[in-house]
């Protein structure tokens, strides 16, 4: 299981903080908060619903041109939820491989061994480089202030993770 929001116990950071941190600072830990607001200023509010179980609902007693319109719409919106919450994982992925190389970085001395030290910080722009190919492959950069505006009204969910 993966706890996707537990609890937002201090503050959320900005938005143009965090994309700052995204697209300048290579050698910044993500944590839970950062990395919502990161997949909320790509991915947009409206992924906001992606991990928040739809509903199952049995349209069989609508007429026919209608039970086709809201199947078709149900299953449009299962679509885009499952859309998202992969994304969301991947996301993560390469965030967790950043991460990994930056915490590797600071257990790792400059002074006993330069070019270990120097392979780590190659790693972790190269690293870094692949998150940004994925950002621009996958999504589109938004600079609305209100982005992430629905961060703080998403209610705790566990889903178990696929591979």
């Amino acid at each position: 299981m993966v706890k996707i929001i537990s609890s937002f116990n201090s503050s959320i950071p900005s938005v143009r903080k965090v994309k700052n941190w995204l697209q300048t600072d290579p050698h910044h830990i993500w944590h839970g908060r950062d990395r919502l607001v990161v997949f909320f200023i790509l991915a947009g509010d409206e992924a906001a619903t992606a991990f928040i179980p739809l509903e199952e609902v049995d349209f069989s007693e609508q007429d026919e041109g209608l039970r086709m319109i809201l199947e078709s719409t149900h299953h449009e919106e299962m679509e885009k939820r499952n859309y998202y919450q992969q994304v969301y994982f991947k996301l993560n992925a390469h965030l967790d491989a950043l991460d990994d190389l930056n915490i590797q970085l600071t257990s790792t001395s400059k002074d006993e061994d330069l070019d270990y030290y120097n392979q780590i910080v190659e790693s972790i722009h190269e690293q870094h480089e692949k998150l940004m190919n994925f950002i621009n492959d996958v999504f589109v950069w938004r600079d609305r202030k209100d982005m992430g505006a629905y961060l703080g009204e998403i209610p705790s969910v566990e889903i178990s993770e696929e591979e």
